[in-house]
């Protein structure tokens, strides 16, 4: 699961400052030259991963990670030496936080190998070295690990003893001319180092084993409520930071210096910068559909955080913030024109009617032209949220006393919400209004015409363009087929051109194709089956009472002959 970077109000761990420090060096080295150049090193990863740790992805087998292609950072402070070296998951799909194996030896005690996590709601880089960290650390000791971390967990069970203190090397040199303290490098001297005393929640404290904090998983969160699977965290009183004459049983003194990979810097980077150019109620929704955010995070990592990826991010996240009663499909929603809930039609081989919506809607979201539907015509990518359903039957103006219609739009007069409500009998076998796919997936996009209508009338001051193409007259229920005839028909062709093969099959597609029509009676005329006409014929079918349909294509017409020979042919051979 992609991990949310918030900013909250209070810090997610607490540091004390601790200005004396001991005689201290820091070191960095690549793995495999550090193995071959230090005995030490060699000997304490034997201990944690076995004989056969001779490279950085052995650890892959064993506990699930492989070591990065960073330095690893070598610190040495009085009696202890540890090492720092960045981590990456198998299979892992969090980009948005990271995490290093610590591994430290200190005289006279055990050996310990430990997996801190970092999630950060603030980072400061600079050529991709990490300079600063704000956010939540979770700690949790390597598994597979028996010669290490033998000291028996406390006796603790409640959220704010479940804690160790983590001791990080500062420096406050001067950095590319900011006077800013900043997290080392090998070239700060020693006299510029100090240490900063973190207070890290870890279910080790607890004697618990953890689970998804440093695994990455969507599972167990160690016992401390996190619903992402961090390990949890939370402010806390600094009263009682250890010092020389009150050290407590938390405080074991880990060495360590956060090391972000140069793979996910970029990443974490730009997610923040992403988050805190919300608004706060984006912000607010944010926090609130952390599954639905993480992927349009995603979404932006994929696309290399390009300028459309953000734009286009921020036109989902907009509507979605205003309206918390909607369940919004991101997937189904990047790959549509509006946000779509399809919710209440969810997978179930027991309804045909949901199969049917489903394979039909996902064959619209194979069309760019679909995701586009609006763009050429409006020259406007404003988004709106629409929901999706299925009624038995389903009535003009939604009145069982009007005849009965294939789909309604409308538009909640209050919220201004708007439901595409499909008719079952259009979408099953064996009924007198059952349709073709292909005049399905038309009806579909019918409706999502009048939905952008809809959305456009309630927003007047969208789209200058729009306002023009309606003459500054913006349609009401009846005056949507007007213009959906005169503008919309060459959009739906291209909709449906690009979707037949995934709604007919080869062999029907034959038999049309070997279709004669006729567009003249008298005299009677000939030519082939065309598909740009098929297409344009059935996106009429719907819009027969509109005062164009009736100029262009009069009863008992040679125009009228021609588009029934389309319509029914199609009915006659196509798939269902």
């Amino acid at each position: 699961m992609v991990l949310i970077l918030l900013s909250c109000c209070e810090d997610l761990y607490e540091e004390n400052i601790d200005a004396s420090i001991g005689k201290a060096t820091i070191t960095e080295m690549k793995f495999e030259e550090l193995l071959a150049k230090d005995s030490k090193f060699k000997d304490l990863v034997e201990k944690v991963g076995g004989n056969l740790i001779t490279k950085k992805n052995a650890f892959k087998k064993q506990n699930d990670f492989i070591i990065t292609n960073d330095n690893v950072k070598k610190i040495k402070l009085n009696n202890i030496i540890s090492y720092t070296m960045a981590i990456k998951r198998n299979n892992a799909t969090d980009n948005l936080s990271f995490e290093n194996l610590v591994i430290q030896e200190e005289i006279n005690t055990n050996p310990r190998a430990y997996i801190l996590k970092y999630i950060p709601n603030n980072i400061i880089l600079s050529e991709g070295q990490l300079l600063n960290f704000e956010g939540k650390i979770q700690m949790n000791r390597l598994e597979k690990a028996p010669k290490f971390n033998n000291n028996k967990p406390q006796n603790r069970t409640t959220e704010s003893e479940c804690f160790v203190y983590v001791e990080q090397l500062w420096c406050s040199a001067p950095y590319q001319g900011s006077t800013q303290h900043h997290l080392p490098g090998a070239s700060c001297q020693v006299s510029t180092l100090y240490i900063r005393t973190v207070k890290v929640l870890t279910p080790d404290a607890c004697g618990s084993t953890g689970g998804g904090g440093t695994s990455g998983s969507t599972g167990s969160d160690g016992g401390f409520g996190d619903p992402y699977g961090t390990g949890g965290g939370g402010g806390y009183d600094n009263s009682d930071y250890p010092t020389e004459d009150t050290y407590t049983e938390n405080y074991q003194q880990y060495i360590t210096i956060p090391i972000l990979s140069a793979e996910n810097s970029f990443d974490i980077k730009n997610t923040v910068i992403f988050y805190n150019s919300l608004s706060f109620q984006q912000q607010q929704w944010a926090i609130d559909n952390p599954n639905s955010y993480n992927q349009i995070i995603q979404y932006q990592i994929d696309n290399k955080w390009s300028d459309e990826s953000k734009e286009f991010s921020l036109q989902i996240i907009t509507p979605l913030s205003g309206d918390s009663s909607l369940k919004i499909d991101i997937e189904s929603s990047f790959k549509s024109p509006m946000n779509i809930d399809c919710s209440s039609i969810p997978y179930d081989t027991t309804k045909p009617e949901n199969q049917k919506f489903n394979e039909l809607f996902d064959a619209l979201k194979t069309s760019a032209e679909f995701k586009k539907l609006f763009l050429d015509i409006f020259h406007d990518s404003k988004r709106f949220n629409v929901k999706f359903e299925i009624a038995d039957r389903v009535y003009e103006d939604n009145d069982t006393s009007k005849p009965e219609a294939n789909a309604t739009t409308s538009e909640d007069p209050v919220t201004k919400n708007l439901t595409i409500k499909i008719s079952k009998q259009i979408l099953i076998a064996g009924t007198t209004k059952s349709q073709t796919n292909i005049e399905n997936a038309k009806t579909i996009l019918h409706e999502c015409i009048h939905a952008y209508l809809f959305s456009k009338a309630a927003n007047p001051a969208v789209g200058f363009t729009f306002v023009e193409a309606l003459n500054n007259k913006y349609p009401t229920a009846n005056e949507q087929h007007n213009f959906m005839y005169n503008k919309m028909i060459p959009t739906m062709q291209k909709v449906l051109g690009e979707i037949r093969d995934l709604v007919t099959t080869g062999p029907k597609r034959t038999i049309l194709e070997e279709y004669t029509m006729h567009p003249t009676t008298n005299p009677m005329t000939s030519t082939s089956f065309n598909w740009l006409d098929f297409y344009k014929y059935i996106s009429l079918s719907g819009l027969n009472e509109t005062s164009c349909f009736k100029v262009d294509f009069p009863k008992d017409t040679d125009a009228q002959s021609l588009l029934n020979q389309y319509i029914n042919a199609g009915k006659i051979e196509l798939d269902r």
